[in-house]
């Protein structure tokens, strides 16, 4: 395995995480266009008796000198500004087969309304809401917990990214190690080789690559640049394994070669690659840093995660 060390692990409990992280606040805004959208689904149009209102659908029927405003059977979303924002202003009120005579720059426009239909949307009810077959939803207060839950549940998690980033660098950063080089550049060189299996399936050879293609796929114009990031973050992430891997086995949680074949039969499988190809994907030490990093990431998300509140 690893031949670097931790010597001294510094705790994550104990790393200061602002109070304004741990409290999530859902915005009823969210839940309330949520519950428009359900009732706009239930829409109806009507033809009203009355005049045209804003967001009316009406089909005019124009006389003038002016091409635009010459023409029969024009549909207008009146409000949506679409023909023409200061005549559609000018269409309120005014009712079906009603003849009017519009002034648009100086020319008349004889404007005849043909037809307005209305949509017309429903009050949020509870009937509208067991149409939405939502499981253990039958209500509108039902509904509204349940979009309060699912975006709280969704912020959380999001926000546990967030905390768990900050202090997966915090652990790293305040443990005390002992790194051997050696295995730096091993999980250099597995990166490196993993990268030039990855640009053969493309048909391409990674150190031929040019400066677009490297950025396209490694985020990085050239090779030696490519070269000193990994260098630093597989430093990180050895520390970061290094401590999740003495937590893990306190717990008797153990990733080794065993582990790590089935993980490979999996890739090939699901890849539809073979065993060899799964393996340069998937080098053991980078499959070995990951799960043991990913250890500690989760037990930093389960520990903080009891520690969120949703409002």
């Amino acid at each position: 395995m690893f031949k670097s060390k931790v010597i001294k692990i510094f705790d994550f409990k104990d790393a200061e995480v602002p109070e304004n992280l741990l409290r999530i606040e859902v915005d009823e805004k969210e839940i309330l266009k949520t519950l428009e959208g359900i009732a706009k689904k239930h829409a109806v149009t009507v033809e009203p008796d009355g005049g045209i209102k804003a967001g009316d659908f009406v089909m005019v029927e124009m006389e003038s000198s002016m091409e635009k405003y010459n023409r029969s059977n024009v549909p207008i979303a009146v409000g949506a500004g679409l023909f023409d924002k200061n005549f559609e202003e000018k269409l309120i009120n005014i009712k079906k087969n009603e003849e009017k005579i519009i002034d648009v720059d100086g020319h008349a426009v004889k404007t005849k309304i043909l037809s307005i239909k209305r949509k017309i949307i429903p009050a949020i009810t509870d009937e509208l809401i067991i149409k939405e077959n939502i499981e253990g939803v039958n209500s509108v207060p039902e509904l509204k917990d349940h979009l309060f839950k699912m975006r709280a549940s969704k912020l959380k998690e999001e926000r546990l990214i967030q905390i768990s980033y900050e202090i997966l660098k915090e652990v790293a950063d305040r443990s005390e190690y002992c790194i051997a080089d050696e295995d730096v550049r091993m999980l250099c060189e597995e990166e490196l080789d993993r990268c030039r299996i990855l640009s053969k399936m493309e048909g391409l050879v990674f150190e031929e690559m040019s400066e677009k293609e490297l950025g396209a796929r490694v985020g990085f114009g050239s090779i030696e640049a490519f070269k000193e990031h990994i260098r630093k973050s597989h430093e990180k992430e050895l520390k970061m394994a290094l401590v999740g891997m003495d937590m893990a086995k306190k717990e008797d949680i153990i990733f080794d070669e065993r582990s790590y074949e089935g993980h490979i039969e999996e890739i090939s499988k699901n890849e539809s690659v073979d065993i060899e190809i799964a393996k340069a994907m998937e080098p053991f030490f980078r499959y070995i840093a990951f799960r043991y990093t990913g250890f500690l990431r989760k037990k930093i998300s389960e520990y903080y995660g009891s520690k969120l509140q949703a409002f």
